[in-house]
This record gives C-alpha cells, structure tokens and sequence, in this order.
C-alpha cells in the first residue's frame, strides 16, 4: 500500500494522526480484502497494520488470518529518544548509524531533505499513537525480529504479546532494522512463509 507523501502520491497531504490515517486505508482496502488474507507491516507500517486491524474490527469487517509485523514498536512503549523532535543533522545522524539510508544517496541535498521530512512526520505520527483501552485484537499476531535490531530490539517486539487475543508467535533472525528487505534472509523467509501458509 502506497501513502500519502510518497512517490506516486507525494503531492497528496499525509494524514496527521494514526487513527485518521488507518480510516482511510480501511476505506481503501476494505473492498479489496477477502478472506483468507494477511496483513503485514514494517516498521512505521508495523504500527500502521495494527491500527489497520483494529479499525476493520471495529468497523466488523473479516480480519485477517494472521497479523504480521516487525521492526515496530507496540503502541504501549515510547521510544527512549523523541526523534521526530530532532534537529536535521541530528535526525540524519539516527538514519545512519541504523543504516536507514544507502551512503550514495547522501550526496543528493534535496532527497536527503524529503526524506527526512517524511520520516520525521512518520515518527510524531507513530510517538502520538496511543489506541484506546479493549486494544486487543481477536486474532493471530506473529512478530518477526531482528537480533541486532538497533530500532525496535526483540525484547520490545515481544510487547505485542499484550495485543494479541488470538495466538502470538515470534520468530527472530540474523540482521538489523532492515533485515526483512534482504530476500536472502531468514526473516524475509518466515514472512512468505507464514504469509502463504493457509492461503
């Protein structure tokens, strides 16, 4: 799913709020979501698929067979650093020492600037995230973590454990945040697996 603010869309106003931002990829989705199906997310987009599944439950549309997310951190645990408050060359420091961005691409003042504009919005937007009370979803979660996780560490994934009405599993895996990118590895293995796996 592409968002607002990016690529294609980039001239399309992002959402100020989790909430407002999930209502309207519910919108979008719903019509499209047929059972069995899964849904997963990465990172900001972990957080966002949760706040995606709780607005289809809410609304009482078919859930998904299992909820999958990794590299995000759940909604109850604030991150030990306010990084969306960050000066530039700060904020752009974080992105490097978590390999968030490839060393070439540096070199490229106006990239760099829109990528950290983006950036920093998903980062108020997922630090002002607090879901109201009865958060716990009616179905499978499955979490899958980085060793080296730099991020969101496998001790703070394991916090989605609180979420989960259903089963919860985690699986963990060689790598950092960026781990389930890598089509080699044994995270990006797990997620087709789990993700085809009684489709």
């Amino acid at each position: 799913m592409q968002l607002p603010g990016r690529e294609n869309r980039v001239a399309e106003p992002m959402p100020d709020t989790m909430e407002e931002l999930a209502d309207r990829a519910v919108r979008a989705l719903a019509p499209m979501l047929r059972p069995p199906y899964v849904l997963f997310g990465h990172s900001f987009g972990g957080l966002l698929a949760y706040a995606v599944t709780r607005r289809l439950y809410e609304l009482g549309h078919p859930l998904p067979r299992t909820l999958l997310i990794s590299g995000a951190r759940p909604p109850h645990v604030t991150a030990e650093d306010s990084y969306h408050t960050l000066p530039h060359d700060e904020l752009l420091s974080h992105v490097r020492a978590t390999n968030g961005i490839a060393e070439p691409l540096l070199k490229h003042e106006e990239f760099v600037r829109r990528l950290l504009e983006v950036l920093r919005r998903d980062l108020r937007i997922a630090a002002e995230y607090r879901p109201a009370p009865g958060a716990v979803l009616p179905c499978p979660i499955q979490i899958f973590a980085a060793d080296d996780d730099p991020v969101v560490p496998p001790a703070v994934m394991e916090g989605w454990r609180e979420y989960a009405g259903g089963e919860f599993g985690m699986e963990r895996g060689p790598g950092d945040h960026y781990a389930v990118y890598d089509v080699t590895g044994g995270l990006f293995t797990a997620i087709v697996r789990t993700g085809l796996a009684g489709g």
